[in-house]
C-alpha cells in the first residue's frame, strides 16, 4: 500500500528518527500532501522545534483501521517561520508494523474490564485493575486477588483512564495469560491483555500518552 494513502489533514502521526543528533520517536501532526510527499509539523520537545536536517532518514507511523504502519521517508525540507514545517518524501510502501515492535512504558494507570464471554459478568459492575505498562498494542494489569483466573482467549470490554482525557478510553481486548505473583512481602495477580477493538484515534492516543510519558522518564534520568 502506497504510504500517501493511509494519511489525511491533520491526522496525528509519530516520527521515527535514526540520526544520531535527533535519534528518538516523536509526535507530529499531517499538515499537507502533495504528491508523494507530506508536510508535517516539526516535532517539539519542551515547547522548542527539533530542526531535523534535510537528507535525514526518518519513519512516520500512522495508524489505519487498527493498524500501524510504518512509511519511510527522508526530510527534503524544512521551514522555521511562520510555522516550524518538515517535508518529507516516502521512498517506499507502507509496511504494517508487527504489534511486538509498539513502544511500551511502564506506568500506573485504572484499568476497568469484565469478560464479554459471561453473561453474569455483563450484569455486575466492571472490575478494577491498575497497569503496570501499556502500548499501542496492549497492557500488562496488576488485578485484585479477589479477580478469579480468566482464562487465555477471554474477550474482555475494557477502560483505560488516560491523564488528560475527559472521558476514558473504551475499546475491547482478549486475555494472553493472568498469573499469580508471589514475593516477600505480598501476593498478586497479573494479567496480560491485547487490544483487539480500539478506534484508531483512542490508539493514537495511547501512543502519544507512551511517547511523553518516555520523555519524562528519560528527563528524570529512569530511563
Amino acid at each position: 500500500m502506497r504510504g500517501a494513502e493511509l494519511l489525511r489533514i491533520n491526522q496525528r502521526i509519530t516520527i521515527k528518527v535514526e540520526d544520531p543528533g535527533y535519534r528518538g520517536t516523536y509526535a507530529s501532526l499531517v499538515q499537507d500532501m502533495s504528491d508523494n510527499d507530506v508536510i508535517i509539523s516539526m516535532p517539539l520537545v519542551d515547547c522548542k522545534p527539533v530542526p531535523i536536517r534535510p537528507g535525514t532518514r526518518v519513519t512516520i507511523l500512522a495508524v489505519s483501521r487498527g493498524t500501524t504502519y510504518g512509511l519511510p521517508g527522508v526530510v527534503v525540507g524544512r521551514s522555521l517561520n511562520p510555522t516550524p514545517l518538515l517535508r518529507v518524501s516516502l521512498r517506499d510502501d507502507a509496511q504494517p508494523l508487527q504489534r511486538r515492535r509498539f513502544v511500551r512504558v511502564e506506568v500506573d494507570l485504572p484499568f476497568y474490564f469484565r469478560s464479554l464471554d459471561d453473561a453474569a459478568s455483563l450484569r455486575k459492575p466492571m472490575e478494577v485493575g491498575t497497569t503496570r505498562d501499556i502500548s499501542g498494542s496492549g497492557a500488562l494489569i496488576s488485578v485484585p486477588l479477589a479477580s478469579r483466573q480468566l482464562p487465555s482467549g477471554t474477550n474482555l470490554q475494557v477502560e483505560i483512564v488516560l491523564p488528560g482525557r475527559s472521558i476514558p478510553i473504551r475499546g475491547k481486548a482478549r486475555v494472553i495469560r493472568m498469573w499469580t505473583v508471589r514475593d516477600a512481602s505480598r501476593e498478586t495477580q497479573n494479567m496480560a491483555v491485547e487490544f483487539t477493538e480500539l478506534a484508531d484515534s483512542d490508539r493514537e492516543d495511547i501512543i502519544k500518552f507512551v511517547l511523553e510519558r518516555q520523555k519524562e522518564l528519560r528527563r528524570k534520568g529512569l530511563l
